[in-house]
């Protein structure tokens, strides 16, 4: 149930339950009252049935001077009996026994309510006539006071009130109990646990299931912690690589460099070079600078790829756009001694960056020239549908291929030089890392930023990008591209 709910029905509890308690307090007591009442108006007719015949002897009227004693022992301080004659005087009266009180009363209040049990807060009265044939001779009246009736309904009255006042701290204490449960005590482990995330001291992440309101922000501030640390996580890795990248170009550097000053200091310190030597040492210095070259322009591009920036689509026909991409590189190729084959099988449109994807295949064509030995081949190809790859791939590779082919294109270079070893397959697409370091070196390679551009690349792309290297096969690094819809 939802907070809001929660607290309504909280609300409708704590205004209403008391009103329900106040109404059942109301009716035990009446019950009770009532009850009461009809055992006391039992008991009066009882005691109005002992002392009638007594009453209602002619000798008491008679006799008004004779000391009597009409009421019974243990009913004194319970009943009251008082005596009056045909006008009105009080003769006789169970307040004093001693002696007979003459007071008058008007006589139309004898008349009133005669035969009427009259009902009074402390007590029941009844007056009655006394007849001599059909002459009125007297009046008696007989009061039975309440004194028990009045304390038994009093104690049932304070032990109500009692009972209602404990109801009302119960129906308090849980609504109390119930804003703590669902909001304070969860929201007071919230703020303890943003309190010590935001001093940097260790969080337990607190397990709260509810589907509420609450429960809805522990969740959200959980996941924005684990977003944070993820944050954190990669600007830290982040850092760490721009310190690898600063160091590893600095090392890569120092390296040409190093040879340029020598080479250049040779030619300018010793005049007896010959021409050819001369050429030789500025060919080198040439290389050289063509290297360092490279890396600042990989650099460069792999700077400007891992930020923020978009990459510039364009809607193109992809057998079209794949054989203008793939042109210029038979030249490169034969320069090396290198046969390229080149295959397009492509069908539909592709949503691309022009200058990325020329860069995509540069870099890899450039890692396939370093990796193959004279005379070896490199396969350069772009396949969109299912059975028309070449068959020279193996089976394994071509099932997954054709998992993914159905929406995307597969753009791919492979050589048949050696393979990668297994263990260094998942590193190369890391920035700066080379495999068989000292082989690339002593063939003037690359700083190790080529397949790492690539992997960003598709990334922006939407794309992935996939290595197959193995022993008598060599190695392909392809490419897949989803096709626009």
């Amino acid at each position: 149930m939802k907070l809001k709910n929660w607290l309504i029905s909280s609300y409708i509890v704590v205004m209403i339950l008391p009103i329900i308690i106040a109404i059942m307090v109301y009716n035990g007591i009446k019950f009770c009252s009532n009850r009461v009442e009809l055992e006391y108006y039992l008991n009066t007719l009882g005691i109005i049935s002992k002392y009638e015949n007594r009453l209602e002897n002619l000798s008491i009227y008679k006799n008004l001077h004779e000391k009597v004693n009409l009421l019974d022992k243990e009913d004194n301080g319970l009943i009251e009996i008082d005596v009056y004659d045909n006008y009105g005087t009080l003769i006789y009266s169970s307040e004093d026994k001693n002696s007979i009180v003459s007071n008058s009363v008007n006589i139309d209040e004898l008349y009133k309510n005669l035969y009427v049990i009259k009902r009074e807060y402390n007590y029941n009265v009844i007056k009655r006539p006394v007849f001599s044939g059909d002459k009125i001779v007297g009046f008696y009246k007989i009061k039975i006071l309440k004194n028990d009736v009045v304390n038994n309904i009093n104690s049932v009255v304070i032990l109500s009130i009692i009972v209602f006042i404990l109801a009302l701290i119960e129906v308090f204490v849980g609504t109390i109990h119930f804003l703590n449960k669902k909001i304070l005590n969860p929201m007071s482990m919230l703020v303890k646990d943003m309190k010590a995330y935001t001093r940097g001291d260790p969080t337990i992440q607190f397990e709260y299931n509810k589907s509420d309101e609450v429960g809805d922000l522990i969740n959200h501030f959980n996941e924005l912690k684990g977003e944070i640390e993820v944050n954190k996580k990669e600007i830290e890795r982040q850092h760490k690589e721009k310190e690898y990248l600063i160091a590893a170009l600095s090392h890569d550097l120092k390296t040409p460099l190093t040879a340029i000053r020598a080479y250049s200091e040779a030619i300018n310190r010793y005049d007896n070079l010959s021409e050819d030597t001369i050429k030789d040492y500025s060919s080198i210095i040439i290389n050289k600078s063509d290297y360092m070259k490279k890396m600042l322009e990989d650099l460069l591009a792999y700077t400007l790829l891992t930020t923020e920036e978009e990459l510039n689509l364009v809607e193109v026909d992809g057998e079209e756009f794949l054989e203008m991409l793939f042109y210029g590189y038979d030249e490169l190729c034969e320069k090396n001694n290198i046969i390229l084959i080149k295959n397009i099988d492509v069908r539909g449109n592709y949503c691309l960056d022009v200058n990325s994807m020329i860069r995509v295949i540069d870099n890899l064509i450039s890692n396939s020239i370093r990796y193959t030995k004279n005379g070896g081949k490199i396969y350069l190809g772009a396949y969109s549908e299912e059975g028309n790859l070449p068959k020279f791939l193996p089976d394994e590779l071509v099932r997954e291929i054709n998992k993914n082919i159905k929406e995307n294109m597969f753009v791919f270079v492979s050589n048949n030089g050696d393979a990668i070893p297994e263990s260094e397959q998942s590193k190369i697409f890391k920035a700066f890392y080379q495999s068989d370091n000292s082989r690339s070196k002593s063939l003037s390679g690359g700083v190790g930023l080529g397949l790492s551009i690539v992997k960003v690349i598709m990334d922006k792309h939407q794309g992935s990008v996939k290595i197959f290297s193995k022993d008598g096969f060599g190695t392909l690094v392809g490419c897949f591209i989803k096709r626009k819809s």
